[in-house]
């Protein structure tokens, strides 16, 4: 069997990991409208930010997960960013977006095996 059948044929394979991914990208910039969701002082271009780590593989792919950030509110302010100032960004979006994180924390807690392949088809793709 050649490396790329192979790869197709594990749903877990980093072949279909990236493919989700891209998938998950365009999936939650639409869910957001493509801009910040801090909105006041964005610099820089749009990203997407795992709420949970995408450590916890059965939500790695989970629109819900995902928040769009400007590249200052993602990594870079010191006041308010999710790597720079995980504290206060956590603190903001439980004031602004709380309906979002219980249930995913909830879901963070459970045990569920990862299906890359599953999210791929789940997220629209072919």
């Amino acid at each position: 069997m050649k490396s790329l059948a192979k790869r197709k044929a594990n749903r877990n394979s980093k072949y279909w990991a990236n493919k989700a991914m891209a998938l998950w990208h365009n999936a939650v910039m639409a869910k957001w409208g493509g801009k910040c969701a801090v909105g006041v002082g964005c610099k820089g271009p749009l990203n997407c930010h795992h709420l949970v780590t995408r450590n916890i593989r059965h939500l790695r792919h989970d629109v819900r997960n995902g928040v769009v950030l400007c590249a200052w509110h993602h990594q870079f302010s010191p006041v308010l960013s999710a790597h720079g100032a995980p504290l206060a960004f956590a603190e903001w979006l439980r004031k602004h977006h709380d309906d979002i994180i219980a249930p995913l924390l909830a879901d963070s807690r459970k045990i569920i095996r990862a299906d890359y392949q599953g999210d791929y088809e789940r997220l629209g793709g072919k």
